[in-house]
């Protein structure tokens, strides 16, 4: 039977346009950063994107961009194949012919005379008997596969298919079926013009999807010229310095912020998909995850996996709208909450490493960028130093933009900005954690009782009215740096 591929080829596409080619090369890529604009038909990206910084940026295709579906249609189906286990004792030769090595066999610490004297059989008549093959299904495993590359090695390429060896209750990601409901959706609100960038690695194994929607644009209130939290924690020395950059103005200061989401997914070991807000403010070609209030979109991939997150897309949309109230308040907190390292008991780029930042150049790189975008290079505001970081990060990053490390890296910064004071207090406690001189390498968890810090007691930290992080939050952040 003659099959019309390119009637699937469309089928398969949902909303893709009829005129647009896929780029079948794609499909076998280790690793790709595709950027994307438009739903089901690409679209020009919004004025506030700065055409310059697109150019110099991967996340961007201002020539020939891909629509939403065309990006994702990228990644991989993961499916779920019978596992099997080669027989040490059986072998079949060039011409199908089976042979037993049974005396290897007979190696074995079992008890074959009681065997034979139950069975009332010799070994070599059970072996015959049984007729057991070269290999055997492993009923309790499933091996995960891509299919693509298992088309390759039946057109006798040399390529590794699957991704990992899973238990019968592991249930990956159904890409398309996913991100199909999220076209749907995003559709059913208008959201048509949406852009971002899709980046994989290991054959699209693993993956971060991240989409942000000029349709929920937000003004950035600007900082009250009234406002001297900042310039408090100048000295005199700094005043004509302070004065020549406001005459100049703020080039850093964000005016417009996008919403969107993010999603994470990954096919092997037990990793979970995780889709979660974000905040891109275009004129600084920044982007921050952000931590979701309430209960986080995490999932295990087990189990009825696809029913359960089949609201997920709603849900993150929904809570765009409650974030858009909120981030004014927190560009604020970033923009009051000044750290004076001349008088900190650790330096610019040690706070860095307490935070998890581990890599050398990494850290010298967001310093330069810190002392840059700072009024005084060593007295920055928390909105200086996430900023930095973010700017290193998208422009000085040399590992897989779609990796745990990478999201790990930008989390700091995301928590820069949702949760200065915890992340300051973090640095401090851990500090103090790492140059305790007691010879007890056990911590002492009373050393480290969230109740007996206050942001403001810490030298060299200047902070505004900025109200106090909700203690779980801090607690959480801590314990997960004190393990």
């Amino acid at each position: 039977m003659t099959t019309n591929n390119s009637e699937q080829k469309q089928q398969s596409l949902h909303h893709v346009s009829a005129d647009r080619e896929l780029k079948p090369k794609r499909l076998i890529q280790n690793t790709a950063s595709i950027p994307f604009s438009g739903l089901d038909t690409p679209a020009a990206y919004p004025d506030e994107i700065s055409k310059k910084k697109a150019e110099a940026s991967n996340r961007f295709n201002t020539k020939t961009p891909d629509s939403f579906l065309e990006a994702t249609y990228a990644l991989p189906e993961a499916y779920k194949v019978q596992t099997f286990a080669s027989n040490l004792f059986v072998d079949v030769d060039d011409s199908g012919n089976k042979s037993y090595d049974l005396e290897s066999l007979k190696g074995v610490d079992i008890d074959f005379s009681k065997m034979e004297e139950e069975e009332d059989a010799t070994v070599e008549e059970l072996v015959q008997d049984a007729d057991a093959n070269a290999v055997h299904e492993v009923p309790s495993r499933k091996t995960v596969v891509d299919k693509r590359r298992q088309a390759l090695l039946t057109t006798g390429h040399s390529i590794k298919a699957e991704w990992q060896v899973a238990s019968n209750r592991y249930t990956p990601l159904n890409v398309r079926d996913f991100f199909g409901k999220k076209a749907h959706i995003c559709k059913q609100r208008g959201m048509l013009d949406m852009f971002g960038w899709v980046r994989f690695r290991d054959y699209g194994g693993e993956a971060t999807i991240t989409t942000i929607y000029p349709s929920e644009k937000h003004e950035v209130e600007p900082a009250d010229e009234n406002d001297t939290t900042n310039k408090e924690a100048y000295s005199r020395d700094d005043k004509e310095r302070l004065t020549t950059a406001e005459d100049e103005g703020d080039e850093d200061e964000p005016k417009v912020a996008f919403f969107g989401d993010q999603v994470r997914y990954n096919f092997k070991s037990k990793a979970k998909m995780e889709i979660k807000p974000i905040v891109y403010f275009p004129g600084e070609n920044v982007m921050i995850p952000l931590n979701m209030t309430g209960k986080p979109l995490v999932r295990k991939q087990m189990g009825s996996l696809m029913d359960d997150i089949k609201g997920h897309h709603k849900e993150v949309l929904d809570r765009i709208e409650e974030f858009a109230q909120e981030i004014d308040e927190e560009i604020m907190q970033a923009r009051q909450l000044v750290v004076d390292f001349t008088e900190c008991e650790f330096s610019m780029a040690e706070f860095f490493d307490l935070l998890g930042l581990d890599t050398d150049k990494y850290i010298e790189s967001t310093v330069d960028r810190v002392k840059d975008f700072a009024d005084h290079p060593q007295k920055p505001s928390v909105w200086n130093l996430q900023l930095g970081l973010k700017r290193t990060l998208i422009e000085e990053y040399d590992g897989n933009k779609a990796s745990d490390r990478y999201a790990n890296f930008q989390a700091i910064a995301g928590k820069l900005l949702q949760y200065p004071e915890t992340q300051l207090r973090v640095a401090v406690l851990e500090y103090h954690r790492n140059n305790d001189e007691t010879d007890d390498a056990t911590t002492d968890e009373e050393q480290f009782n969230l109740d007996e810090f206050d942001v403001s007691e810490f030298d060299g930290i200047s902070e505004g009215d900025v109200p106090t992080t909700q203690a779980e939050n801090i607690q959480d952040a801590i314990e997960s740096r004190l393990e």
